[in-house]
This record gives structure tokens, sequence and C-alpha cells, in this order.
């Protein structure tokens, strides 16, 4: 993983870089998960992390396999990175 053991800012917010078997039990449970592409880095100009919670009724795969098909490629990465909220 690219900030493993790393707090990072999401605009006012403290997060940490989780696997993808951590953020679906994180998704589950209703708390907020961002999504940010594997090659992008955080808070640029060019892009900045999705907030995915559990408020709609879509399923984790679905809702990250859309992400994925519309920001993920070759130049950008091929997949996601999972962040959520460390401080409450």
């Amino acid at each position: 993983m690219k900030y493993t053991n790393q707090f990072i800012k999401i605009g006012n917010k403290q997060v940490k870089q989780i696997n993808k078997t951590e953020a679906k039990k994180v998704y589950d449970k209703g708390h907020d998960l961002y999504l940010n592409a594997c090659n992008m880095m955080l808070n640029n100009s060019w892009t900045s992390p999705m907030l995915l919670n559990n408020g709609s009724s879509e399923k984790f795969e679905t809702m990250v396999n859309e992400y994925e098909y519309y920001n993920c490629c070759s130049e950008r990465g091929k997949y996601a990175n999972y962040f959520i909220n460390v401080n409450k």
C-alpha cells in the first residue's frame, strides 16, 4: 500500500489507508470511506478522493466497480485505494 502507516489529511479530515477487505467491512458497518485512484496523489488540483458512504442501497462491489470504471486507467492507476477517517 502506498500510504502504509501514514496519516493523511483530506480536506479537514485525517485519514489512513486500508485494504479492500477492511474497506468492505467499514462500508457494511455504515462508516465513511474515501476512494482514490492508486497512481493519483491525494489533495491535488486534478482530482480529489470520492466519499463513499452506506447511505445508498448499492453494494460495496458495485460502487467500487463503478468508481474504477470511470476513474481508473493506465495513467491514473488501474485500481482504487481506500481510506477511512481516523478521528470521528
